[in-house]
C-alpha cells in the first residue's frame, strides 16, 4: 500500500500491521551494530516518519552504511 506521511499521520489507524510504501528524503540516519533508524520526509506533512529496521533485513550492512 502506498502513502504519503501526512496519511499516516491523520489516519494511523487504516495502517496498523500493514506494510507500507513511501517515498521521500533521508533526513537523519542512526544506526548501531544491531539496529537504525532512519527520518523520512515527503514534504507533506511537518513531521517527518521513523523507520526502524533491523539486523534481520538482508540489507542491513547497506542501508546502516548509507
Amino acid at each position: 500500500m502506498k502513502a504519503t506521511i501526512k496519511d499516516i499521520y491523520l489516519n494511523p489507524d487504516e495502517f496498523i500491521d500493514k506494510e507500507v510504501t513511501i517515498e521521500g528524503w533521508i533526513r537523519t540516519l542512526r544506526a548501531s551494530n544491531k539496529f537504525g533508524f532512519i527520518e523520512v520526509n515527503d514534504g507533506t506533512y511537518f513531521s517527518n516518519l521513523q523507520v526502524v529496521f533491523d539486523e534481520q533485513m538482508d540489507n542491513f550492512k547497506e542501508i546502516s552504511k548509507f
